[in-house]
């Protein structure tokens, strides 16, 4: 069984996770300083789009740029920092897309990258549409974290003083990998310690993710403006803890677990299955 993960591959409850759209090269690249940033830049690297409704060349004008310089808005957007643009042959189904408010249903990434081709053909993306039911069904998928030994005396600690566990995952990966897939605000997150045959669950509700949405949860506001690549998150325990057996779990064996960050969805299956569990044993 393979795990939930939001990359181009097929999810058998959902379909495909996302559809290919086109891809096109980025234009106007040589203008615009991408040498400054071309070591930064690598295939697989997430794009945003963003509509430029003032661009007074071209009406239908989408701008190309590393998602991490775009924080949604395109009205507060500093253009200055954009890679190029859409070309005008392959921009206008784009720019109605996002004038329609569908920009959450867009994905581009890096797919070509080559500074020993003509400057106007060293940048081409990939652009998708996702698949509006599996993010609809994805908010009821869980995530799931093994802590160690160490790793859980320190998530106990948290609890006790205040409620809530705080964490500073990162939120970059290295070239040529999958972005990552942390939990956003309302996702529930399950944290796992093994002890022998044994194992203590606890699930949590993120409250926060993102320094912006911790900074209500975050007496010391100087974490909130770390230079690093990390951002944080804030969850509350809602159920457990509760002991379970390695046979209570046994349909967790095909389901990737990280010891690092939940960056990755359980199944469908496997989720309803570990939930179904917290209901049992909290009434048994």
């Amino acid at each position: 069984m393979e795990p939930t993960v939001l990359t181009p591959a097929k999810n058998k409850a959902f379909g495909p996770l996302r559809k290919f759209l086109k891809e096109c090269r980025v234009a106007g690249i040589g203008f615009h300083d991408i040498s400054d940033v071309w070591d930064e830049l690598y295939e697989g690297a997430e794009i945003a789009l963003v509509r430029e409704r003032g661009n007074e060349h071209d009406k239908n004008a989408v701008a190309v740029a590393l998602a991490n310089d775009y924080d949604g808005d395109p009205d507060d957007f500093d253009f200055g920092l954009i890679l190029g643009y859409i070309p005008r042959e392959d921009n206008s189904d784009i720019a109605t897309m996002l004038d329609m408010g569908w920009e959450d249903m867009l994905e581009a990434e890096i797919s070509l990258l080559d500074r020993h081709r003509p400057m106007a053909d060293r940048l081409h993306i990939s652009i998708y549409v996702k698949n509006k039911h599996y993010d609809e069904e994805r908010a009821n998928l869980l995530r799931i974290m093994e802590l160690d030994d160490e790793a859980l005396t320190a998530f106990k600690s948290q609890l006790a003083a205040t409620g809530l566990v705080f964490y500073r995952w990162s939120c970059t990966c290295p070239p040529g990998m999958p972005a990552h897939d942390l939990p956003e605000r309302g996702n529930k997150v399950v944290f796992m310690h093994k002890d022998g045959n044994n194992a203590t669950l606890y699930q949590l509700y993120t409250l926060a993710a993102g320094d912006e949405d911790a900074e209500p949860f975050v007496e010391d506001k100087q974490l909130l403006h770390l230079i690093d690549d990390r951002t944080t998150f804030v969850l509350a325990n809602i159920a457990g803890p509760i002991q379970v057996t390695a046979h209570d779990l046994a349909f967790l064996e095909d389901e990737k677990i990280e010891f690092y960050e939940p960056d990755i969805c359980l199944s469908k299956e496997a989720s309803e299955k570990l939930l179904s569990l917290f209901d049992f044993i909290a009434v048994r």
